[in-house]
């Protein structure tokens, strides 16, 4: 599949520069993906979904702009590139814009293992059966409605410049989860949820201990409520911290930084959080959801 794309990338890149565009950064996709979801016994959702798609991100002029299509007929396409190119010219100038110097321009060396080969083929009917009912048997008492979902996917894109640069990324995706509404003695509906999502099927966690975690998350909720303000140390929840995290990696962002939207854009190097707190970007992790060999400019990824 890699190489249709490719030469959808290709194409673009080659139409935009015909058409006047000085240099031009073209994106290739397609992707499958399957969302199932039960709830107490009934198919609630089923979504079967392909697409293909293209991106263009067009330097015309000492201007940029990004451009997305579904159609990737030639003639469409051409016409698509030219209304684009078009529009670019009218937007305020933005000179510091460029492609990366070619020679730092590249991809990560190695397998990152991000494509499940030996996957089986999925009975989703079977799969969120399983989720929803095993949930379901976990919580003897105080459940209102339990509702499994199960779901996956695959992807494939190209990436090609105009001035030389040429990638490709494929993955694959599984995920399984339940969530649960409960009954309180006061009149409370308190619910929880828990999902699991890995690249290879094989590695997902069983659908037992996801749902022993959702009923244990659901169980807990009965009888709480606020506590009294204090200060003092709090212990977060790894997929609560997520939140926290992005509010100081958002500012981060290139983009951000030089648009001038973050309050990090003249905070190199200084300390900007505690000395106590680490935090390790790794897209090389194997099998990781976050991994890649190139980034979006073309560069090879670096931890």
């Amino acid at each position: 599949m890699s190489q249709p794309l490719i030469n959808t990338a290709s194409m673009i890149v080659e139409t935009a520069r015909a058409l006047g565009a000085d240099e031009v950064t073209a994106w290739a996709s397609t992707g499958t993906y399957t969302d199932v979801k039960q709830r107490d016994g009934t198919l609630e959702k089923w979504q079967d979904s392909q697409s293909r798609s293209a991106s263009a991100a067009l330097f015309v002029d000492g201007r940029y702009s990004v451009h997305n299509t579904n159609d990737l007929r030639p003639a469409a396409l051409k016409q698509f590139l030219s209304r684009a190119i078009d529009a670019t010219r009218h937007l305020e100038p933005d000179p510091e814009r460029r492609l990366p110097d070619p020679a730092d321009m590249g991809v990560t060396s190695g397998d990152l293992e991000l494509v499940d080969e030996a996957a089986p083929e999925v009975d989703h009917r079977a799969w969120v059966d399983e989720m929803q009912v095993s949930t379901t048997g976990a919580i003897p008492k105080h459940l209102r409605s339990v509702e499994g979902f199960v779901w996956s996917g695959s992807s494939e894109s190209a990436m090609v410049t105009s001035n030389g640069f040429v990638g490709t990324q494929a993955s694959t995706e599984f995920g399984q989860g339940a969530d649960v509404s409960m009954e309180d003695k006061d009149g409370r509906l308190p619910e929880a949820y828990d999902y699991a999502v890995a690249r290879h099927q094989h590695d997902l966690p069983s659908i037992a201990s996801i749902a022993q975690s959702v009923a244990d998350r659901g169980l807990r909720q009965l009888g709480s409520g606020p506590v009294p303000s204090k200060r003092g140390a709090m212990l977060v929840e790894n997929r609560v911290a997520s939140r926290i995290i992005g509010t100081l990696v958002g500012p981060l962002g290139g983009g951000a930084i030089y648009e001038q939207r973050s309050c990090m854009s003249d905070k190199l190097g200084e300390s900007v959080a505690s000395s106590a707190f680490s935090l390790l970007d790794d897209p090389h992790l194997p099998k990781g959801m976050g991994s890649r060999p190139y980034d979006g400019d073309g560069r090879p990824t670096q931890s």
